[in-house]
């Protein structure tokens, strides 16, 4: 899935081979088809969020993402979530949201990119809260890839882990004038 400037833009995002095994929608677009699932995962995503930072991008996004790994699915490439921040031609503020529900029993890798491109001023605050139900297994890597030193970013990455899931993390950055990330299992 692809994000630039916050937005989702589905020209440049596709499903390679998986298309059974997962869902990508929009918040909106999972609240029609899965409304159920996806209030009572963000009552307990967002409910009780202690960071203000989390909580300022819940005042500010515009467009969210759902992706739904369904239940006993083994995925044997990456999914890849890439937030493209495009300040070349004028300064840019972004606040993208995203909630990751990885079903029972599934193993999946998880790569998210967020990369600003251009020399304006820049400011991303992005909220990501993944789910990992039963027994779910997640690799999970972040790249941080700042062009400009007037980039400045704001992460929440919120992990939620049900019995005997298996969560490994890792997050690397590079340049920015700011990058802070928060993160919560």
């Amino acid at each position: 899935a692809v994000w630039i400037n916050g937005r989702l833009s589905l020209t440049h995002s596709r499903l390679v081979g998986s298309e059974p095994s997962l869902a990508l929608l929009t918040l909106k677009e999972g609240y029609a088809h899965h409304n159920a699932a996806l209030t009572q995962h963000i009552a307990q995503a967002w409910g009780n969020t202690p960071d203000v930072l989390a909580a300022l991008n819940t005042l500010l996004y515009e467009e969210g993402v759902f992706l739904y790994i369904k239940p006993h699915s083994v995925l044997d490439k990456p999914l890849i979530l890439h937030h493209l921040v495009d300040a070349r031609q004028q300064p840019v503020s972004t606040a993208p949201r995203c909630l990751v529900v990885a079903g029972q029993h599934s193993h999946t890798s998880l790569l998210a990119i967020e990369h600003t491109l251009g020399t304006q001023p820049s400011l991303t605050n992005a909220y990501t809260q993944v789910i990992l139900e039963r027994a779910a297994c997640l690799n999970h890597h972040t790249l941080q890839i700042q062009d400009s030193e007037q980039a400045h970013q704001v992460h929440h990455l919120s992990f939620i882990q049900r019995e005997q899931s298996t969560l490994n993390t890792y997050c690397f950055t590079w340049g920015g004038a700011l990058v802070r990330n928060n993160l919560h299992i």
